[in-house]
């Protein structure tokens, strides 16, 4: 069984909160200056933010974890480097998995009206293409382009982008604070909640999501529910927006 401390770098703060920002910053940046032009195109500026995924998140994420894992093993790999890979029976996965769903759409249903607050009376002024409501109002893109965003949705949002996250910000920064104990979790899920500087109006979602979830793969020392449980969450969205989009004349 592993210990939150042993054989596991310990991370200073500082350069902890950095890591876990960077991809966050860079996505956002990347997105500020992609969307205008992809929208000119015809597309949904959702594509933007799965492009920054893809191109920009991922790669660095990534790059962090093997960059480290060459350090430490001589060659590229993951080994000694993403942690919290303990094994549990299918009864734990069973009920632990039942149970953070169960609160996730708990959170979706009670903080949608947050949610729409916080996008119209306090970050009004970002970008329109970063409101949750721009599709509704921007020109409609064509029928193509919103099916091949929908359908990259799936694929990198539903399935890739969330294991590297979950390789990168629980099994690689949350071990490297596990000095802070039961309180490296709230520190993880806090910062993992600002990363996502291109909808703010979601942080009080994002967090009471991400909360029970960390505490969950801190508690257990296993970061495979972690990303069972996210690429879920993410798979029935962009499933249930795809099944809507073709079921629409």
């Amino acid at each position: 069984m592993e210990n939150p401390s042993d054989n596991i770098q310990q991370q200073s703060l500082g350069y902890s909160i950095l890591l876990h920002l960077l991809p966050g910053i860079l996505i956002f940046s990347f997105c500020l200056i992609i969307t205008p032009f992809l929208t000119r195109l015809g597309f949904p500026a959702g594509l933007s933010l799965l492009l920054s995924f893809m191109f920009i998140g991922m790669p660095i994420e990534l790059g962090i974890l093997l960059y480290n894992g060459k350090k430490l093993n001589g060659k590229l790999s993951l080994k000694g480097v993403v942690h919290y890979r303990n094994k549990m029976s299918f009864p734990n996965y069973a009920v632990l998995f039942v149970a953070l769903m169960i609160l996730s759409f708990t959170f979706l249903f009670l903080l949608t009206p947050v949610k729409d607050f916080l996008a119209e009376k306090v970050f009004y002024w970002l970008p329109d293409y970063f409101m949750p409501d721009y599709e509704t109002v921007s020109p409609s893109p064509t029928r193509t382009a919103i099916l091949i965003t929908l359908i990259l949705g799936l694929l990198i949002d539903g399935f890739i982008n969330p294991v590297v996250e979950e390789l990168y910000f629980r099994g690689y920064l949350l071990p490297g604070i596990a000095r802070f104990k039961w309180i490296s979790p709230l520190i993880n899920a806090t910062l993992f909640t600002l990363a996502h500087l291109w909808q703010p109006y979601n942080y009080p979602l994002i967090f009471l999501i991400q909360l029970p979830l960390v505490y969950t793969v801190f508690w257990k020392k296993n970061i495979y529910i972690a990303i069972i449980a996210h690429c879920t969450g993410n798979i029935i969205g962009a499933a249930l927006s795809l099944i809507s989009f073709l079921g629409s004349s």
